[in-house]
Parts: structure tokens; sequence; C-alpha cells
């Protein structure tokens, strides 16, 4: 054999293993692909929706000579010897008000706070009592939670019923003041009714848009 020979016996042989090297290798690559967990498509994300206060409507109810709480609608009725007007009635320029056959009279009275809640002192020393009439509001087709503040310097029970389904009752005692919450109410009129019984005397009424609003994230 002459040095030529064996030189390229040599590179054959190098030539060969890195061949043999490059196919085990690939052969791995290939290998570890194929066990590999298949790829799984990403589901396209759901709109999300959330729960806000677009808006508030708040009624204070007064006597006459009595005043309103700022940032408040006022709603006036007689006083306990029939003074005043019959402003509260509804109308449908104003879109809210109360319907009713008898003169709605209030009273003035020295309601104490209650630290739990943070309601003006305007709304709750002044009531209107509301027996056997129906405040309504013109509002857009949806979802609201209802609160309404009862007080009186007497023992006060005051039934409420809201768009003929949803009906709770509250006595908060004497002296002081209480919030019946009516959540989830749905109008679907454009229109939201409310009915009283019991002793009804109501010193305001707040109502907040909650008709879930969808947002969507790209």
């Amino acid at each position: 054999t002459t040095a030529s020979e064996s030189t390229e016996a040599e590179t054959s042989a190098n030539t060969n293993a890195s061949n043999s090297e490059e196919e085990t290798q690939g052969a791995a690559v290939n290998a570890a692909e194929e066990t590999a967990a298949p790829t799984v498509p990403q589901k396209p994300t759901a709109p999300e929706t959330e729960k806000k206060s677009t808006k508030e409507w708040k009624f204070d109810f007064n006597i006459t000579g009595s005043s309103t709480a700022e940032g408040w609608t006022g709603i006036t009725v007689k006083d306990k010897q029939g003074n005043g007007n019959e402003d509260y009635l509804y109308t449908a320029e104003k879109g809210y008000g109360l319907i009713t056959n008898q003169a709605v009279q209030g009273r003035t009275e020295s309601v104490g706070n209650n630290e739990a809640y943070s309601y003006p002192s305007e709304v709750y020393t002044d009531f209107a009592i509301l027996k056997d009439s129906e405040f309504v509001v013109d509002l857009p087709n949806g979802t609201y939670d209802v609160e309404v503040i009862v007080g009186s310097t007497n023992s006060n029970t005051t039934k409420v019923t809201v768009e003929d389904t949803y009906s709770d009752s509250i006595n908060p005692g004497k002296s002081q003041y209480g919030v019946l919450v009516i959540p989830g109410v749905e109008v679907k009129d454009g229109q939201m009714n409310m009915s009283f019984g019991g002793d009804a005397r109501v010193n305001g009424i707040v109502i907040t848009d909650v008709t879930p609003v969808e947002m969507s994230f790209d």
C-alpha cells in the first residue's frame, strides 16, 4: 500500500464517519419532532363584559319650603296642612313623577343620620307619604339597582314593588332611616314603575344603571 492510497483511505473513513454522525443527529431531531406534543390551536378570546354603573338618577322627596340635596332632583309634595302645588305629578316632559288620584303630603322630621350610609341630611330629614301612589321614571331599557331611602321619628314599615315583579319591605325603626335595596330590576318598556304600601314614608330614591356593557379586547 502506497502513502497516497493510505491517505485516500483515511479521508474516506473520515468522510463516512462524518456522514454517519450527521445521519444520527438528523434521526434524533426527527424523532424528537415526532414525539413532541402537537401544537393546540388557541381558542379566540371571547368578548369580556363588566358591570358598570354608567348613570344614576337621584330623587329627593321634599315638602313645601324644604331644600333639595345638591346633585339630586327634588320632588316637592304638599305639607301637613295641604299647602303647595302638584308639580310632583308625572309628565312626559319631565320624564318622572307620581301617578296618583290623591293629594300627596309629606313631613319634615329630625331623623338622625345612619352611619352605615352617606346620604345628605336634606334627603333623610323629610319624606313624602306615598301610600297608594305610583312613582314612575322614563329610562332606557336595561338593568337597574334601586335604593329606596325611608325614615321617620315613628315606626315606618314601607313596602316597595318595582315593575310589578320585584317586591320587598323595610322597617328601620324609630328616629332613623334605612335603605331598601332592590337589585337587578329589568326595564323592558322604557319606564320604571314603583308602587308603595304600608306607612310608605319615602325620603329618597336612587336608581343606578348596571346594564352589562360588552367590552372586546383584541
